[in-house]
């Protein structure tokens, strides 16, 4: 009489003849001691392979509340008040984290994601931002980087060769009612150069005054990259 495998209550495959009963092919309590509990399946007692594969996944924005709890402890005997100081923050009294505005300068400047797109994707994600809020942010951060802007433009001008091109921009002057042509000037080092550095300064115009004024200006620049 042929023999057909079949599953004992270990969870594993037992073809042997004293693993099963022949009549009503049921679980015989001799299975207890050749097949002892497995957590995963083998082929006669032996393990044969893993079988893997791999899919890419992708997880979408997620917002985090971080909470932040300072003590304060006051002295039985002076009652003077003791608390641990606020940690230092890109935007004082502010809501957004370092890691939620840089992800804003990245979209904006290098996915060019103009606010309102960054309002409407994080609204799909469950948090009202507006975009006057999100504009008041990025300036803020431009104050913050203004002293890394001044350095990239004292290491850019003490070169001998620098690059410079001009790129339009529609700008809204108030009093007329609608746009005129404003510029956008690059000034990019060489690829001989020891650092890449891109600074970008707003002018109103493309005559090369713009571009003397910025090869001697001491102050602060308009952009930079």
């Amino acid at each position: 009489m042929a023999l057909t495998p079949t599953f004992c209550r270990s969870g594993d495959v037992c073809i042997d003849r004293g693993c099963w009963s022949r009549r009503d092919r049921d679980w015989d309590r001799s299975c207890r001691s050749r097949c002892p509990p497995r957590p995963f399946y083998r082929l006669n007692g032996r393990r044969l392979q893993d079988v893997c594969h791999e899919k890419l996944d992708y997880t979408p924005g997620v917002f985090q509340v971080h909470r932040h709890v300072r003590g304060k402890w006051v002295c039985r005997r002076c009652e003077k008040l003791i608390q641990a100081p606020v940690p230092p923050q890109v935007i004082d009294k502010g809501i957004p984290s370092a890691a939620l505005l840089a992800y804003i300068l990245v979209a904006k400047c290098a996915d060019h994601q103009p606010l309102y797109r960054l309002e409407g994707i994080f609204e799909r994600s469950g948090v009202a931002l507006a975009r006057s809020t999100l504009a008041q942010w990025v300036g803020a951060c431009g104050v913050r980087l203004e002293p890394l802007a001044l350095a990239l433009k004292a290491a850019l001008l003490a070169w001998d060769v620098l690059h410079a091109d001009e790129t339009s921009v529609p700008m809204l002057k108030p009093g007329l009612g609608r746009t005129h042509l404003a510029y956008l000037w690059r000034y990019g080092s060489t690829q001989f150069d020891p650092m890449a550095v891109v600074i970008y300064d707003f002018a109103d115009g493309r005559s090369g005054k713009h571009a003397q004024a910025f090869l001697t200006m001491v102050g602060p620049v308009s952009d930079l990259r």
